[in-house]
């Protein structure tokens, strides 16, 4: 093979916050829900009853949106401009875990962990959306990030993941003894952006 082209990329992206803006946010200073797997079980897993969490913490939401900014710009080739919307912040004693899911009314969506972590402290799972179009289940000899069904990202303090909106994902069961902690939050463009019939203007509203 001579020439290899990643098509039609949901690209995925890992960038760090400092840790000293990471300490910035204060968990305890928040009020948790518990979350429901189905409408009959409950996980051991909470979230913020609040999604404007970021506004509390203006600094960090000022560098968040820099770097998809910059992201947007370099990687993904946009020149419009993005701001975050919800925001919101998760908590997961031992055994907790998420359920599948993607996020609506939003461009990227982004999971920072700014708290400390264990090694089996529950990775966040991405799933390929592309197997759903396929007509066949094949199985490869090893997961790569070209044919994987799905890709596991680890928490590490300081981590931000920025992902697409539309991809569904999942944080698998929180195995070790210390609390986890998490904030996620939604992008969308501003301003003028797209063309023709597909224009649209925020200041038309």
């Amino acid at each position: 093979m001579n020439r290899h082209f990643p098509l039609f990329a949901s690209n995925v992206a890992v960038t760090q916050l400092d840790h000293e803006l990471c300490d910035l946010i204060k968990p305890e200073d928040h009020e948790f829900i518990r979350c429901c797997v189905t409408e009959k079980v409950l996980s051991n897993s909470y979230t913020t009853n609040d999604y404007r969490i970021l506004e509390k913490y203006p600094e960090v939401k000022k560098n968040l949106e820099e770097q998809f900014n910059l992201f947007a710009d370099k990687v993904l080739g946009y020149e419009d401009k993005f701001i975050i919307t919800t925001s919101w912040m998760t908590k997961m004693e031992t055994g907790g875990y998420s359920s599948s899911h993607s996020h609506k009314n939003c461009f990227y969506s982004g999971i920072l962990y700014f708290h400390e972590y264990e090694p089996n402290g529950g990775s966040v799972e991405f799933e390929n959306p592309l197997l759903m179009l396929s007509s066949y289940f094949l199985k490869p000899k090893e997961n790569t990030e070209d044919n994987a069904g799905s890709f596991f990202f680890p928490p590490n303090k300081g981590d931000i993941v920025w992902f697409p909106s539309y991809l569904r994902h999942r944080v698998t069961a929180h195995g070790g003894s210390n609390t986890r902690y998490s904030l996620a939050f939604n992008i969308i463009p501003i301003g003028k952006y797209g063309d023709g019939d597909s224009v649209y203007n925020q200041e038309w509203v």
